[in-house]
């Protein structure tokens, strides 16, 4: 979502390593629609995943310091 936002924003954020996050290639990948032989679609692609994640791994926290 901050990709989505401001471009610059997340750069910063990836270049400064002070969150982990996935490369804009990995972004763009992700966030792509898939097409072939398979029709499916991101939304698909990524309930697939969540359903995977462990209750540690859906939780995310967030600190600013404005």
């Amino acid at each position: 979502m901050i990709h989505a936002a401001s471009s610059a924003a997340y750069n910063v954020l990836l270049e400064e390593n002070i969150l982990c996050l996935p490369s804009t290639t990995t972004l763009k990948k992700v966030t792509r629609k898939l097409h072939g032989s398979t029709k499916v679609d991101n939304l698909l692609y990524l309930k697939l995943r969540v359903s995977k994640l462990n209750e540690f791994e859906r939780s995310v926290l967030l600190i600013s310091d404005h």
